[in-house]
């Protein structure tokens, strides 16, 4: 597949993303799930291990990373010369690590409904790795 037809399909993608949300079956079709793909446009360092990040749909979300960096992957982002080589991957438009570390770019969208949740996590890994 190339030209129009590659350019046209790369249109309609982008689309669909940025029109609907996900709807997921289970392998076995029972359950559906409703997932909204937002994509990561633009973010700024505004404090220490903080970022305000915004996204496609023009919302914004000012998050303290802080909390959260504990575990294998998130702890050696209180490196805070690792955590400011942030970076939108391209592909998935969502905040990356050179360590790999990543968010789900719906979680960064929704960061209030999920930061309670994610310093619990932390708290955990903290503590596993005690």
């Amino acid at each position: 597949m190339g030209g129009v037809a590659s350019s046209r399909l790369a249109a309609d993608w982008t689309e669909l993303r940025r029109d609907i949300s996900l709807h997921l079956l289970s392998p076995c079709g029972k359950y559906r799930m409703t997932h909204a793909i937002h994509e990561v446009r633009s973010f700024e360092v505004v404090a220490p291990y903080t970022l305000c990040v915004r996204f496609e749909d023009g919302t914004e979300q000012t998050i303290d990373f802080k909390p959260i960096l504990a575990g294998e992957i998130y702890g050696p982002l209180q490196d805070a010369d690792l955590f400011n080589r942030v970076e939108i991957d391209p592909e998935v438009r969502t905040l990356v690590w050179p360590n790999g570390a990543d968010f789900d770019p719906a979680t960064l969208h929704d960061w209030p409904e999920y930061e309670h949740e994610m310093r619990e996590l932390a708290r955990h890994w903290n503590t596993v790795r005690a």
